[in-house]
């Protein structure tokens, strides 16, 4: 399979932030919103692959104290 390489780019490009992403997430270490995170990890990276770790950290912080209230 060819890629042209503006494909190719936008694929390394997300592929940089879905690690970021990950990496993030493996540093986040409290307690119940980690095992929260981990529970619904697939649904949130599909919903927020675009974000950037600052803004993904606040984004699971959010959803996690709405849904824990």
């Amino acid at each position: 399979m060819t890629y042209d390489k503006e494909t190719r780019a936008e694929e390394m490009e997300t592929e940089l932030r879905e690690d970021k992403i990950r990496e993030t997430l493996n540093e986040l270490d409290d307690g119940a919103m980690d095992s929260w995170i981990g529970d619904n990890k697939d649904e949130l990276l599909s919903d927020f692959l675009d974000c950037y770790s600052v803004e993904w950290v606040s984004f699971c912080r959010d959803k996690w104290n709405e849904e824990n209230k």
